[in-house]
């Protein structure tokens, strides 16, 4: 049994808990996981390399072009990717138990990435 906080009053309860013992709050039942998907699309480089920041700027993933990764989120957090010979750093609020994949848009070798979310 893990305790996570509340998201309506911020207190500590189990995750195993259908709702809060302290507001009555629902307790969502999401794995306390993100995942991201970092495709690889034709004509791009291979193999570069994919970061997952904070919104404090530090590390908190990291993998391949090509590869999945997954990281710890207990509640909404906004995030920043950054993929190796890619500009711009998109930004998104991602929810635990969500899914989600870095878009590429681009021409020649320049390319722009945005992050979706994965219905």
């Amino acid at each position: 049994m893990a305790l996570i906080n509340c998201s309506e009053c911020n207190k500590e309860v189990s995750d195993k808990a259908a709702c809060c013992i302290h507001c009555g709050n629902p307790i969502a039942s999401k794995p306390n996981k993100v995942k991201i998907n970092f495709p690889v699309w034709i004509g791009q480089l291979l193999m570069n390399n994919c970061y997952v920041y904070d919104e404090k700027g530090k590390e908190i993933a990291r993998c391949k072009q090509g590869e999945t990764v997954t990281f710890e989120c207990v509640s909404a957090m906004k995030i920043t990717v950054k993929m190796q010979n890619c500009f711009g750093k998109p930004s998104q609020t991602v929810n635990p138990g969500d899914n989600y994949k870095v878009e590429f848009r681009g021409f020649g070798r320049i390319y722009l990435a945005k992050v979706d979310s994965i219905v």
